[in-house]
């Protein structure tokens, strides 16, 4: 595996490595999205909340992918109302904001 740089001369950066992956300075990099017809509920937010548990993460990890960054985890827990803490508009995940009533 080689180091990638987003622009020819810059800095290059390591597909191996968690950070530049998990941060988005990798460039070849992009999320796995699950899309659902409304709010969770039922076996599916049940699903959802095991796939971002850490027994969920560490399953994703083991089959080769990254875990989901710590933002994402706080909008995620935000959406299925896990969390006290609160993420504003410009703190969200920039895919996630694109993305919004797509």
């Amino acid at each position: 595996m080689l180091k990638v740089s987003a622009k020819a001369g810059g800095v290059s950066y390591d597909p191996f490595n968690t950070m530049d992956v998990k941060s988005g300075r990798y460039p070849i990099t992009r999320p796995l999205n699950q899309y659902i017809n409304g709010t969770p509920s039922g076996m599916v937010k049940d699903f959802i909340i095991f796939q971002l548990s850490a027994e969920g993460q560490e399953i994703v990890e083991k089959e080769g992918f990254f875990g989901i960054p710590e933002e994402y985890q706080v909008y995620n827990d935000q959406v299925l109302g896990r969390s006290g803490r609160v993420i504003e508009s410009p703190m969200r995940p920039k895919d996630l904001e694109e993305n919004i009533g797509a």
